[in-house]
């Protein structure tokens, strides 16, 4: 038979959910084992224990979209019964496919893409209507750098103020991005096909690459944008 301490209170198991974990003082087995809780999907819960001295370390494995909160109920352990809380913590995990976006754009112009986000968390995330993000050249810094440095003339804090210079002139301004389709919560376990118009500033520099991270439903994720090369001039007759 399982034996406990004296207790003052409910055993408390605390985690993510796929480790929500307690050291509960009793001597437990499988076959003396028994935990009773109003989880949405209690059949789908693993149970692992582990002996640890005096008492049995036990960890749960939930369905990753259980959702964050408090949860009572039962552990029995051969004749003995104890009340049990289970606190699932929350856990924001969502994927974007594609894994990032990669544009091709004039200047000034706009480009649409679609792209799908899956909530794997137990937290709803939410989409916004609109956003905007920085564009910088994947070289501007090093062309700032190298700028300040071959300046002769900018000596002491005037460096400085030629480096400062060369990265605000580098920025690309930014990249506006509206939600057409796809805005709001995303509920843990659903799927959002999210439809995107994304408008470029004209400070974009053509045949320039610049990168952006856009920070999607507490993720980040990587943009791509390709300025279109000005067009030939043409030749005089």
């Amino acid at each position: 038979m399982a034996t406990a301490t004296n207790r003052t209170g409910p055993l408390r198991f605390r985690g993510l959910p796929d480790a929500v974990e307690a050291f509960v003082p009793l001597a437990l087995g499988e076959a003396s084992f028994a935990l009773e809780v109003d989880l949405p999907d209690p059949e789908a819960v693993a149970v692992l224990l582990a002996p640890s001295g005096p008492g049995t370390l036990v960890r749960l494995t939930l369905p990753t979209t259980t959702p964050a909160g408090m949860y009572e109920g039962t552990l029995t352990a051969g004749e003995e019964r104890y009340p049990a809380v289970v606190e699932v913590e929350p856990n924001r995990a969502v994927e974007l496919y594609p894994a990032q976006l990669r544009l091709r754009v004039a200047p000034g112009g706009r480009a649409t893409e679609r792209l799908t986000l899956v909530n794997e968390g137990n937290v709803a995330v939410e989409v916004p209507r609109a956003d905007a993000v920085g564009l910088f050249p994947v070289d501007g810094a090093d062309r700032a750098i190298g700028g300040a440095l071959r300046d002769d003339k900018a000596k002491g804090s005037a460096r400085l103020d030629r480096l400062m210079d060369g990265l605000a002139g580098e920025h690309g301004g930014l990249l506006r991005i509206g939600v057409d389709q796809g805005a709001g919560p995303v509920e843990p376990g659903g799927v959002a096909e999210i439809a995107l118009t994304l408008s470029a500033s004209d400070r974009l520099q053509p045949g320039r690459t610049y990168t952006a991270i856009w920070h999607l439903a507490g993720w980040t994720y990587a943009i791509t944008v390709e300025a279109e090369p000005a067009p030939p001039k043409e030749q005089p007759r």
